[in-house]
């Protein structure tokens, strides 16, 4: 079973927060995302992904980072894409879709710099 590619979306609002969610699974805040299914591009895979969970409509869309996981410690992870995304429009009213995934979804002041070296492992920072 091969690892699929995946997206993380930058959402940053008029205030300049970021959107994160926090996962159930790593137990932390993270960008919105998730896998690029198959026949889908990464900018497809944002706007899905981001609408499934968040409920939010976002546009204007431009892939601002990738990493290559092929050196990854996982066998399986060879030839894996990771894609960062930062979508510059938004609408729609925030709506957390995933419960079973998610326990929060909102816009919070963190160090951009900080969130962007640690998105393709997960992790942005630990709960507050």
């Amino acid at each position: 079973m091969s690892i699929k590619n995946f997206v993380r979306v930058i959402i940053q609002n008029e205030k300049g927060e970021f959107l994160v969610i926090f996962q159930k699974k790593w137990n932390c805040w993270v960008f919105p995302g998730g896998k690029i299914e198959p026949n889908e591009t990464p900018l497809e895979a944002a706007k899905r992904e981001v609408f499934e969970e968040t409920n939010l409509i976002i546009e204007d869309l431009e892939i601002v980072g990738e990493q290559d996981f092929s050196n990854n410690r996982s066998p399986e992870s060879k030839g894996r894409m990771g894609y960062l995304i930062k979508a510059n429009k938004y609408s729609g009213k925030i709506e957390n879709k995933e419960p079973e995934k998610a326990t929060d979804i909102k816009f919070k002041q963190i160090d951009y710099e900080f969130a962007v070296n640690r998105l393709f492992y997960a992790i942005i920072f630990e709960a507050d």
